[in-house]
């Protein structure tokens, strides 16, 4: 395995496309989760959970790639602490929804709210 500085190696076409090819090859697999998900999201529970999905995906994308990027810099105990702080924060935002929404139900529904048992 070639363990050189990638910047100090010459530019050629070879090297150009594999830095470029990783890339594009995860952009195009993105593209079509994004068109893919969108289409079953949009067509089996509408076009609110769509809207919900395209306001929070940025967000979650700028936060894994902070993480990618430092993995990338061979800062994995940094990317690990990071990750493990998203799964935190997650978990108890998510629960403090869900508790905010339990509690408010009745009111957004008119008092008219039924548990539905599955």
């Amino acid at each position: 395995m070639d363990h050189q500085n990638a910047y100090s190696k010459p530019v050629s076409l070879g090297n150009i496309l594999k830095f470029a090819v990783p890339t594009i090859g995860m952009s195009v697999f993105m593209s079509f989760y994004t068109m893919v998900d969108g289409l079953f999201v949009s067509n089996l529970i509408g076009t609110n959970a769509l809207s919900a999905i395209n306001l929070t995906a940025p967000v979650i994308q700028l936060v894994t790639a902070v993480i990618m990027k430092k993995m990338g810099e061979q800062k994995p105990k940094e990317a690990r602490e990071d990750f493990t702080f998203l799964i935190l924060v997650n978990v108890l935002v998510g629960l403090v929804m869900c508790i905010l929404g339990y509690s408010v139900m009745d009111s957004i529904f008119g008092g008219s709210a039924v548990l539905y048992r599955f």
